[in-house]
């Protein structure tokens, strides 16, 4: 690799550079001392054209930040009031609507109960006047297979049998879908309104899952994150053994 080129007013000609830089650091294979020593030093003038760059992108990048920085100065304040404002009723109309929900879906499932409890008399009923039915159609078509049989027509007789037996069961269908219509319609809730106007504007309210901590020690251990940064301390303090983890040494190369 050719040496790269250092002084600040080269940096388009630095920028040109840093593809082939890469592929050479890439391609990099080191063999011998002289190798060794020759990466170093490229190393070196890789350093200081790092240092060119930051040194530029600084004088650059200052001027902007320092305007940027009195921006956001300016605005921060007025802002942390109007979002403190606005966080606080905010979580007061929440509150508010939080209850007038709870009472309301209460009034509701009382409600619900009460069709569902009505849903079912009238199905009671209808099952007793079904079977008082059912015995009626049946006691008729024994009484008619009785006199068929009696005037030797056996075959007429089970007919009507068989007959009474299939209306006996279209009854018990028709039945059996009403009540299900009627259950299905007694246990039907409505929504209760999240979203209320007031002034042309609009306040949605809804439920979303949370939680809290209640003890770290039964929380499933894929739910925990490793502070790293904890672990690095306790390593440059001396500690060599913590559970769980494989603490030893390696190699870190530096330049200076």
């Amino acid at each position: 690799m050719s040496n790269i080129q250092t002084e600040s007013q080269n940096l388009t000609s630095l920028t040109n550079q840093t593809g082939a830089l890469l592929t050479w650091a890439t391609g990099l294979v080191i063999g011998s001392v002289d190798e060794r020593d020759k990466a170093i030093l490229n190393l070196k003038e890789i350093k200081a054209a790092i240092k060119i760059v930051e040194d530029d992108k600084e004088q650059v990048y200052r001027p902007i930040k320092a305007a940027l920085d009195s921006v956001v100065a300016k605005y921060k304040p007025l802002l942390k009031t109007l979002e403190d404002a606005e966080l606080t009723v905010r979580r007061k109309v929440t509150a508010f609507e939080e209850q007038r929900l709870a009472a309301e879906r209460k009034v509701q499932e009382a409600e619900r109960r009460q069709r569902e409890e009505e849903a079912l008399r009238v199905a009671q009923e209808r099952e007793r006047a079904l079977q008082e039915e059912i015995a009626r159609a049946e006691a008729e078509a024994d009484a008619r297979a009785a006199e068929l049989k009696a005037q030797g027509q056996p075959h007429l007789a089970e007919a009507v049998l068989e007959q009474a037996a299939i209306g006996v069961q279209a009854m018990q269908q028709v039945v059996e879908k009403a009540t299900d219509n009627e259950f299905a319609a007694a246990s039907h809730q409505m929504e209760v309104a999240k979203t209320v106007q007031a002034a042309g504007a609009a306040f949605t309210t809804r439920m979303v899952w949370s939680y809290r901590l209640v003890d770290i020690k039964q929380v499933p251990a894929n739910f925990l994150v490793l502070d790293q940064a904890a672990v690095r301390a306790a390593i440059r303090s001396g500690e060599r053994k913590i559970d769980g983890l494989e603490i030893f040494q390696e190699a870190q190369g530096s330049l200076r």
